[in-house]
């Protein structure tokens, strides 16, 4: 069961996600109550690991990548798609470790 963040709508200036939404087996609701406590101009800031054409490849020696049940990678176009349904405007992306 996914429980809604314990803060008031509008809460905060921002958000940080640092490699967690990969955890998190509900992003919709997570990125949904994110939207909700931050303030009207607040930003989410995100430091993700998305899946790409070559997930099956993955080795990662932590417990989520060890089966589908525990890692939540999303490719990049569904987390966009995820973001902007909740209500987020994409205004900056950097690609890759540069």
């Amino acid at each position: 069961m996914t429980r809604a963040l314990p803060f008031a709508d509008h809460s905060f200036d921002a958000v940080l996600f640092q490699h967690s939404l990969l955890n998190m087996p509900d992003p919709t609701k997570v990125l949904a109550d994110s939207f909700r406590v931050l303030r009207p101009g607040g930003q989410l800031v995100m430091h993700e690991v998305v899946s790409g054409p070559n997930v099956s490849q993955l080795h990662y020696p932590v417990p989520w990548a060890v089966s589908p049940e525990h890692s939540h990678l999303l490719p990049l176009t569904t987390l966009t798609r995820l973001l902007e349904t909740s209500g987020f405007v994409l205004s900056t992306w950097r690609i890759g470790a540069k």
